[in-house]
């Protein structure tokens, strides 16, 4: 009988590839674990809506205005409960929350803030498209309270290149954790017998362009800039010389899209359109974590023109055009969109 590979559990991994030498992992892995234990819990009652097929509403609507349904509610406060003793934490920034919430245990002098949109793409569950949760975690200097007034906006108003981790939990046909901390992407699948979140993939890379997708929602085609247009239009040419042409792929769930075009290759586009021209995603617990993960992974990750990681966001639920995937692709998007020379691809 075959002896079995013993494969890393996420807390395993965390406590060999996350500490220094001759030193702890650093505090901010207790916030991940407690992310991964939601996850697992969240995945749960993921699982019986999906049975169902009905996502029951509460009547309410988030800071966004849009209908807030049970489970994201739940989603939220799972992740608060699961996080909240870890010392490291001071405060979280939520999608379900119009503030800045303090952690009910109390921990001012934590050096990380947690932002996170606890169930993105929620409204697909009524047909069982995966959705996520996507977190951040970004510094906090106790000092910046010494004036005693308390955490305040400016305080954690930083661009994304500061985040100390970020990634996503997958609620799919398995459940996928997949982080990063600035030392490349790593992947995780959840045993359903153990309980374990298991290292699946390390050091994942986004492939060349030769894998040729691009992603996006073409229904609000009418309501694009005329140069998103031009872009679609090209990846929509035949070929030259019988070369192999972009096909379309899009799923309308954005932890779904990006982590397929983590592995597969391609270009991910939410743009700006006319009554969005910020764009829809939301800057600081969507597109930097995602940012962060693609870059990590090799690719890039603009709003177009300026890479999301760049940008410092002026209020915490600031939103943006996102545009992730293959570094080349992004690049060719940067030039039809109104920087650099055209590329082909």
């Amino acid at each position: 009988m075959r002896a079995r590979t013993l494969v890393p559990t996420l807390e395993a991994f965390l406590e060999s590839e996350e500490a220094a030498p001759s030193s702890e992992p650093p505090d901010w892995v207790h916030v991940l674990t407690g992310l991964a234990r939601a996850g697992t819990r969240i995945a749960r009652v993921v699982a019986r809506t999906g049975l169902t097929g009905t996502l029951p509403r509460t009547g309410d609507r988030n800071v966004h205005g849009e209908a807030a349904t049970r489970i994201d509610k739940y989603a939220h406060n799972a992740i608060v409960e699961e996080v909240a003793d870890a010392e490291m934490l001071c405060s979280i920034i939520s999608e379900e929350a119009e503030d800045l919430m303090p952690l009910p245990s109390g921990h001012p002098d934590g050096g990380c803030i947690l932002a996170v949109d606890p169930l993105d793409g929620s409204s697909n569950l009524g047909v069982n498209v995966p959705v996520g949760t996507i977190f951040s975690l970004l510094p906090h200097s106790p000092s910046d309270d010494a004036t005693g007034a308390g955490l305040t906006l400016s305080d954690i108003l930083r661009p994304g290149r500061d985040q100390i981790a970020a990634g996503y939990i997958l609620y799919g046909a398995a459940t996928t954790l997949v982080y990063t901390s600035g030392r490349g992407v790593h992947g995780f699948i959840r045993d359903p017998e153990s309980g374990e979140f298991l290292l699946n993939r390390r050091d994942i890379r986004v492939p060349s362009p030769s894998a040729r997708h691009y992603s996006t929602n073409e229904a609000y085609t009418r309501r694009w800039d005329p140069r998103q247009h031009e872009l679609v239009r090209h990846f929509k040419k035949p070929p030259p010389g019988g070369a192999k042409g972009f096909s379309a792929r899009y799923i309308g769930s954005l932890v779904a899209d990006i982590h397929r075009t983590l592995l597969v290759g391609g270009l991910f586009m939410y743009p700006a359109f006319r009554g969005k021209p910020e764009g829809k995603l939301r800057l600081m617990y969507e597109a930097a974590p995602m940012a962060l993960i693609m870059e990590q992974a090799g690719g890039r990750a603009t709003n177009g023109t300026e890479d999301i990681l760049d940008i410092r966001p002026r209020d915490i639920h600031q939103r943006t055009p996102l545009f992730a995937g293959t570094r080349e692709l992004v690049d060719l998007a940067a030039s039809f969109l109104g920087h650099g020379e055209r590329r082909r691809a």
